[in-house]
C-alpha cells in the first residue's frame, strides 16, 4: 500500500503502452477519422443535419490544414479554430480514444500492474482505497487506469463485492485536467460508456463537450491543487514537461514537495537539462514507465525510510 501522501501526474506516455496515441500519431489518426464516411454522419447528426455542405466544407478544410503544413500538436491546431470546427476535432478525438480502448488492458510494459501490486499489498477489497493515500492527475482523455484498477479488484475479490470495490475506488481520486471520454458504467449507471465498445455508437458531440486542450482553460481543480500542496511524493509518469502544463499545475506548489521524480526516457541530455531547470527539486530518470515503477517507485513514510536509500 502507499501510506505517504502521493500524487502521480500522468502524460501521454503513460497511456501509450496501452494502445493510446502520442502527439504525431494523434494528428495522423484525426486525419484518418475526418476522412471516414461514418464520422461525417456523426457530425451531420450532431449539427442536426443543418447546412450539410457547410459541414463537409469545414471537415475538408480541417483535413487540408492538418495535412500540410503539419502542426506541432493537435492542441495548437484546435485553439485557433472556430467553435464548430473545434467541436468537430473534439468529436474526432473522442472517437479515437474510444476506438483505442480494448476490453483486455494489457501491455508488455505493464506499469499499471506494478502500481496495483504496490497498492494491493496489505489491503483488501474493503480497505484498498482507504489505505492507499494516492491521487492521480492525468492530462489524458482515456479511462484505462480507472478501468484497470476496477478489473483487477473484481478479479481478485469477485463480482459479489462489486459495491464495496466501487466504493473503495471513489477514494482514489483521478483528476482529468482536460476532461475524459465519459464516465464508466461502474462510475455512472445512467450515462456511463462501456469500456472497449468503440466510438461508433455513442453521442460524440456529448463527449466532445467534455474535452479541452492545452491553453483553452487555465482553471485547475481545487481538490487536485490541495493534493499537490500536501504531497510528500510526486511522480511524473510519461510526462512531456511542457511549460504550459507545468504552469497549470502551479510549479511553486510542486517545488515545495521534498520528493519529486519523473520519467524522461529518450528526451536527450540537453532537453532533459532544460526541463529540470523548471524545478527546484526533481530527479529525472531515463526509463520507461514500467522500469521506473518497478525500480524507482518507492514512496515511504519518513519514519520508515531505509538508511542509504536514494529517493
Amino acid at each position: 500500500m502507499i501510506e505517504p501522501k502521493t500524487v502521480l501526474i500522468l502524460g501521454a506516455g503513460a497511456s501509450h503502452d496501452y494502445g493510446f496515441p502520442l502527439g504525431d500519431e494523434l494528428i495522423d489518426k484525426v486525419l484518418g477519422v475526418l476522412g471516414q464516411k461514418k464520422f461525417r454522419v456523426h457530425v451531420h447528426r450532431a449539427f442536426n443535419r443543418g447546412f450539410p455542405e457547410m459541414i463537409d466544407d469545414s471537415i475538408d478544410k480541417l483535413s487540408k490544414e492538418l495535412l500540410y503544413p503539419k502542426p506541432s500538436s493537435i492542441d495548437k491546431f484546435i485553439i485557433r479554430q472556430k467553435a464548430n470546427e473545434k467541436n468537430i476535432i473534439r468529436m474526432a478525438l473522442g472517437k479515437i480514444i474510444l476506438d483505442c480502448e480494448k476490453i483486455q488492458i494489457t501491455s508488455k510494459s505493464d506499469w499499471y500492474s506494478e502500481l496495483y501490486n504496490t497498492m494491493s499489498e496489505k489491503t483488501n477489497c474493503s480497505t484498498f482505497g482507504l489505505k492507499n493515500n494516492v491521487s492521480i492527475i492525468t492530462f489524458n482523455y482515456d479511462r484505462s487506469l480507472e478501468q484497470f484498477l476496477y478489473l483487477k479488484l473484481t478479479g481478485d475479490y469477485g463480482r459479489e463485492n462489486d459495491e464495496v470495490i466501487k466504493q473503495q475506488l471513489t477514494q482514489i481520486k483521478v483528476h482529468h485536467v482536460h476532461g475524459k471520454v465519459g464516465d464508466l458504467p461502474w462510475e455512472n449507471k445512467e450515462s456511463g460508456i462501456l469500456y472497449g465498445a468503440g466510438g461508433d455508437n455513442v453521442n460524440l458531440m456529448s463527449i466532445a463537450k467534455g474535452l479541452e486542450v492545452m491553453g483553452e482553460n487555465d482553471s485547475f481543480s481545487d481538490v487536485a491543487c490541495s493534493k499537490l500542496e500536501d504531497a510528500q511524493f510526486i511522480y511524473f509518469i510519461g510526462f512531456g514537461y511542457h511549460f504550459e502544463n507545468l504552469q497549470k499545475l502551479y510549479l511553486n506548489t510542486i517545488n515545495h514537495c521534498p520528493n519529486v521524480m519523473g520519467t524522461c526516457q529518450g528526451i536527450g541530455r540537453a532537453l532533459k537539462t532544460q526541463k529540470e531547470n523548471y524545478f527546484e527539486n526533481i530527479k529525472m530518470i531515463d526509463k520507461d514507465a514500467f522500469r521506473f515503477m518497478k525500480e524507482d517507485f518507492y514512496p515511504m513514510a519518513p519514519q520508515k525510510a531505509i538508511t542509504g536509500l536514494k529517493i
